[in-house]
């Protein structure tokens, strides 16, 4: 059974969309401790492994992922745009 980490891997080189604004970045690099996306800026930014882990381990719905309420429950506060994103993605798609 694949990881969370081998399903972020295979999203590696694509081309998502923030949930609630519509807004394309891709995934352009994944490493072991965070994956790169570029936004449209063309400026990269981290997104640390283990939030994605920590977040994908809750299950939360699309609701749940939205960014205020990301950072209010996990203390998170960048990148939350990307973050969901990237976790509706992994588990919702099929494994």
């Amino acid at each position: 059974m694949p990881t969370v980490w081998d399903r972020v891997k295979q999203l590696e080189g694509r081309r998502l969309q923030t949930l609630f604004q519509g807004k394309e970045f891709k995934v352009a690099s994944v490493g072991e401790r965070w994956l790169v996306v570029t936004p449209s800026t063309g400026k990269g930014r981290r997104v640390a492994r283990r939030w994605i882990e920590e977040v994908a381990a809750r299950g939360l719905d699309e609701d749940g992922l939205r960014p205020g309420r990301l950072s209010r429950e996990f203390h998170f506060d960048r990148s939350l745009s990307y973050l969901a994103a990237i976790v509706h993605a992994i588990t919702r798609a099929p494994r």
